[in-house]
C-alpha cells in the first residue's frame, strides 16, 4: 500500500489517491485505539482484584469490631456493669 501511495500519480486518480491516504491514517488511529483498549482491560482486571481484596479487609474488620464489642458487652454483663450502647 506505501508502494501505491508513493507512486500514484495525484492527477489521473485524485479520488484513489485520497482513499489511500484516508485508510493509512484510519490503521493508524485504529491501532492506538485498540491499545487504550487493552490498557482499559489490564485496569479494569487490577481495580477487580484489589476492590476485593479491599472489600474482605473491611469485612474482616467489621467482624473483628462487632466479635469484639459484643465480648466487651457481655463481659460487663457478667461483672454487673452497666453498658449504656
Amino acid at each position: 500500500m506505501w508502494v501505491a501511495l508513493k507512486f500514484n500519480d495525484n492527477d489521473y486518480y485524485p479520488i484513489v489517491s485520497l482513499h489511500l491516504r484516508i485508510f493509512t491514517i484510519n490503521a493508524i488511529a485504529s491501532t492506538s485505539a485498540e491499545r487504550s483498549f487493552t490498557a482499559v482491560k489490564y485496569l479494569r482486571s487490577y481495580f477487580r482484584t484489589t476492590m476485593a481484596e479491599e472489600r474482605q479487609n473491611g469485612i474482616a474488620l467489621v467482624n473483628c469490631a462487632l466479635t469484639a464489642r459484643d465480648f466487651t458487652r457481655q463481659g460487663n454483663q457478667s461483672c454487673g456493669i452497666l453498658n449504656i450502647s
